[in-house]
């Protein structure tokens, strides 16, 4: 998959906010990509905000890594937060997120519902989001119980998207009912 790398500007942002702004009843904030590797998200989300717009975003939460950054998250209205969470231990998490930390997830989790908390506000709702593959199926019980640790609002139970036979033959789960993919022909 080929596509332009880059990012959006805050005033084109605002730009095309005012231009669409009376008819977006939600604004998702990602697809295919980190939303928080662009400096300006935040400002993106208060600027939706400030606009009456409710936003959502889902990220791999490993730019959340102080109080000072989801205070600011929290402060920008932000509605809601799908936090990606595939794994219940560094090697099955990693499967997926090559190169990813899984305590980060874990804290950034932590850091945002100790912002909310402080702030006494119970926006963003965050949500722990879980892509069942081969291999983290059997992780699905685990998983659930781990966001209810991590006083997740939701646990989020996502089937993965492949691209071809033979990631399907790797990745997709043995349970059809895990599947969005009928394989019978």
């Amino acid at each position: 998959m080929t596509r332009t790398r880059g990012k959006m500007g805050l005033e084109d942002f605002k730009r095309l906010v005012d231009e669409a702004g009376d008819y977006l009843v939600l604004l998702m904030l990602w697809n295919q990509g980190e939303p928080f590797i662009n400096t300006d998200f935040v400002e993106m989300v208060r600027y939706a905000h400030s606009r009456r717009i409710p936003t959502l975003t889902s990220t791999n939460g490993h730019y959340i890594r102080d109080m000072d950054q989801a205070r600011a998250i929290v402060d920008s209205g932000l509605d809601e937060l799908i936090l990606s969470m595939d794994g219940v231990d560094q090697e099955t998490y990693e499967r997926y997120r090559v190169g990813g930390k899984l305590e980060r997830v874990f804290e950034g989790a932590r850091l945002l519902y100790a912002a909310k908390k402080e702030a006494r506000v119970r926006h963003p709702q965050v949500n722990l989001q879980f892509i069942v593959f081969r291999h983290n199926e059997a992780d699905l019980a685990e998983a659930k119980r781990i966001a209810r640790e991590l006083k997740a609002d939701k646990f989020l139970v996502k089937t993965a998207q492949v691209y071809s036979t033979e990631e399907a033959a790797e990745f997709l789960p043995e349970k059809e009912e895990l599947r969005r993919y009928d394989l019978s022909g």
